[in-house]
């Protein structure tokens, strides 16, 4: 949804783009951790001034993965407990958790006031700690190491990986 975010929020599609490029390491395909505070604070000072109401509108409906939907449905039916660790956006974030019953959903902030970017934000979870903000979730929800499974589709899904007993890599659609 990160990408998204920069073209669903008007003018500042390119910018946002070059901002991506600029901290991008394609090689681990992630922003490394030692860039990655700096990163998030520009791009959230790029959206400030904008209407969020405008860009959840184009984030109708949500871009999905074939069969999250019906996989999220499975977890609730077998009584197993379900978190979400990202480093996307927040607010969609939470939205998705809603929508699917998410128990506890951990994101990184963007702040809002009076329905607009103020341009700031708020790191939960820094790079590089998203294997720890992990086991927070599993912990909180009852589970341990041994009970829990790890969704993720890039390296910086290693550390989550590392702290579960079952780790999958999936491959997100692109839309």
């Amino acid at each position: 949804t990160w990408p998204l975010l920069g073209k669903y929020a008007g003018d500042i599609e390119e910018e946002w783009n070059n901002l991506q490029a600029k901290y991008q390491d394609e090689t681990i395909n992630m922003i490394p951790p030692e860039t990655y505070p700096e990163f998030y604070q520009k791009s959230c000072a790029l959206l400030k001034g904008k209407s969020i109401t405008s860009v959840l509108e184009k984030f109708s409906p949500l871009p999905y993965t074939p069969g999250f939907t019906e996989f999220c449905s499975y977890l609730h039916q077998q009584g197993i407990k379900t978190g979400m660790v990202t480093f996307g956006v927040g607010f969609i974030a939470q939205r998705i958790g809603q929508e699917h019953g998410i128990e506890y959903v951990m994101a990184n902030e963007i702040h809002v006031h009076n329905d607009i970017f103020t341009g700031t934000g708020k790191l939960n979870i820094q790079s590089g700690e998203k294997g720890k903000a992990a086991r927070n979730v599993y912990e909180r929800l009852g589970a341990s190491r041994e009970t829990t499974a790890f969704f993720g589709d890039s390296a910086n899904d290693l550390g989550p990986w590392n702290e579960v007993t079952w780790p999958f890599g999936i491959l997100a659609a692109d839309k």
